[in-house]
Order: C-alpha cells, then structure tokens, then sequence
C-alpha cells in the first residue's frame, strides 16, 4: 500500500492537508506560549506565501489568524481568572 493511501484512510485526508494541520497547530501553540508575530511563526513553520498561510488557517480554524488568537486570548484571559477564583472554566473548542 502506498503511504498517501495509507494516511488517507487512516486520518480521512491527503499527505498534504496532514502535514498542514499539524503546522497549524503548532503555529497556534507556539503563538500562544511565546506571544510571537503570526506572521514569523507562519515563516518559520515554511508557509512562504501569505495567502497560502491565510487560507490554510481559514480552512483548519474557520477563521482568520488574527480573530482566532483574539478569541482565544479572552478564552485563555477568562480561564486565568476563574483559576484565581477557585471555579471552573469549560471551554467549547469548533
């Protein structure tokens, strides 16, 4: 069996889309535990072209890098504070 083949049946998506998801993920958190730029995250994880980039997040997130890390600032805000409180937070993630 081929590797694409393979991946595809075993995660329902192409080599492509795989390996695009986990760059996205890792952008997400490393952002998110540096509070670097985006856009030298985006570099670093080979997303040379900007729009590339823009779509690939769009399609893996739903939305666009900058409104995703704003919502999840006031998520990571809000959990902050509840955890100061001594209550729970649940976070419904798309």
């Amino acid at each position: 069996m081929y590797l694409s083949k393979a991946i595809n049946n075993g995660f329902g998506c192409s080599y492509s889309q795989l390996i695009n998801r986990y760059r996205i993920e890792y952008l997400i958190k490393e952002a998110q535990r540096t509070g670097e730029n985006i856009a030298a995250i985006a570099t670093r994880c080979q997303f040379w072209s900007r729009s590339t980039f823009f779509d690939v997040f769009r399609h893996h997130t739903g939305m666009t890098p900058h409104r995703y890390m704003e919502a999840n600032r006031s998520k990571t805000k809000s959990q902050a504070h509840a955890a100061a409180a001594g209550s729970k937070v649940i976070v419904v993630q798309r």
